[in-house]
């Protein structure tokens, strides 16, 4: 990597993720590289650590490693309890096994719902890699069932887990210009910069509609989907879809 600076790279347990905010807090901000559990977890008795991992799968964390932030992140509760990763008043159950899977596939360790918070805006993921995320999870638990997901073992990840599955996300427009430039022939990102690319946004995702409160304008529609978005006043959130390469 053409950067300097501390490198930590952890096991995608608890006392891996204690050891990643102790080096962290005291030398950072540090480049972070995860394990997903998954590539990381011994099948014969279950246990997570980067001992576990192959030489490939060391080399996808360490080139995919990124940058922790000293500043506030874009992750609140009301994130998590919209994706039912955390239960809120009007109740989710099996939040605490989606979390924990999600946790395992992102590769920080478990997390109760303040912890995740903390951690995704700590080390920098945003919503796309969250939603990224748990659409895999979702199914492996459907493919796996839920107790065989908290144990998978896998070989070698090729790609980082949030990119291995077409999913829709939606991103929460908090400000103008948001700095996103659209394909008017597809319905597609042309361009980026600014809140979309802090956001996660990349060239080619599709944008699927407009949701203003009560209002939801499909991108298809074009003339009124810029109509909507030209008087939308923040925030408002727009639905994207991102494919597999």
């Amino acid at each position: 990597r053409d950067t300097e600076g501390i490198l930590v790279l952890t096991g995608p347990g608890r006392a891996g993720r204690k050891a990643r905010d102790i080096l962290n807090d005291e030398f950072g901000p540090c480049y972070h590289a995860f394990l997903p559990a998954w590539y990381a977890r011994s099948s014969r008795t279950g246990e997570v650590g980067v001992e576990f991992a192959s030489e490939k799968t060391i080399l996808s964390a360490l080139q995919n490693a990124r940058m922790s932030r000293d500043s506030e992140g874009n992750f609140a509760w009301e994130h998590l309890e919209e994706m039912g990763l955390v239960q809120g008043n009007g109740g989710h159950s099996g939040a605490g096994l989606l979390r924990q899977l999600v946790c395992d596939a992102l590769g920080i360790g478990p997390c109760d719902g303040k912890q995740l918070t903390r951690a995704l805006n700590k080390y920098n993921f945003n919503i796309v890699e969250l939603a990224g995320a748990q659409a895999v999870v979702n199914e492996i638990i459907s493919t796996e069932g839920p107790e065989n997901a908290k144990q998978l073992s896998l070989d070698n990840a090729d790609l980082p887990v949030f990119e291995m599955k077409t999913f829709n996300f939606t991103v929460v427009v908090n400000s103008k210009p948001f700095g996103m430039v659209m394909n008017t022939g597809s319905a597609s990102v042309k361009s980026i910069s600014g809140p979309a690319e802090a956001a996660g946004l990349r060239v080619g995702d599709e944008i699927i509609e407009i949701i203003d409160g009560e209002t939801r304008v499909p991108a298809k529609d074009l003339k009124q989907f810029l109509e909507t978005f030209k008087v939308a006043e923040p925030p408002f959130k727009i639905l994207f879809s991102r494919r597999r390469d």
